[in-house]
């Protein structure tokens, strides 16, 4: 069944354009669509999961203006040095097949050039679940189920960048509390993973 699922994903630049904390942002859109054919189950004529995500970054001109955006696009480059977040996607998504290429491929584009993200909304549908809704069986005298639209966001987020400085963070943050001991991450592990002790009842 998983090879048969197909994935897809499209993206596009729209034209519209935001301030955001006095920012002037582009927008681009995602779309990323999974078919997974069942035996049994009705199809509903179009996929059975669709997300779509709007994405605002800082227009180039911005980055060259803002002190702050200049140092979060050096830490970020910085940060996928060491650590790319597309890859890490495509290994997690290897049990289904073309999934993990899809959502790496979505957050390379996402991220290429240095883009930071200033705003981002996504809604995810899943016209099937509504499909099967409607044609479920129902108990004699049972009241049918609500009309949902099939088209209808199961789901909706909205992140926004609310604060962004370039003023020194206080040192003492970096600071390791008085009561605190120094301790081999290896001795962590070792008692995170112990099993504990049951509990002892007395009759």
């Amino acid at each position: 069944m998983l090879a048969a699922m197909k994935t897809n994903v499209e993206s596009h630049s729209t034209g519209r354009t935001a301030t955001i904390q006095g920012i002037e942002a582009e927008e681009r859109e995602f779309v990323l669509t999974l078919d997974l054919p069942m035996p049994g189950v009705p199809t509903t004529g179009g996929p059975l999961l669709k997300m779509i995500m709007q994405v605002w970054s800082p227009k180039p001109e911005e980055v060259q203006r803002v002190e702050a955006l200049e140092e979060l696009k050096t830490y970020m480059a910085s940060a996928a040095s060491a650590m790319n977040p597309a890859e890490m996607v495509k290994q997690l998504g290897a049990i289904i097949p073309g999934f993990g290429d899809s959502l790496s491929g979505m957050i390379s584009d996402m991220t290429k050039d240095g883009a930071m993200t200033l705003r981002t909304h996504m809604e995810i549908m899943m016209p099937l679940l509504a499909t099967m809704a409607r044609q479920m069986p129902r108990q004699a005298g049972q009241a049918p189920p609500p009309e949902v639209d099939p088209n209808a966001p199961l789901m909706q987020m909205t992140q926004e960048l609310v604060e962004l400085s370039s003023n020194p963070v206080d040192e003492a943050i970096f600071h390791v509390p008085a009561d605190y001991q120094s301790v081999p991450l290896e001795e962590i592990l070792k008692g995170a993973a112990s099993i504990p002790t049951p509990p002892q009842f007395k009759h």
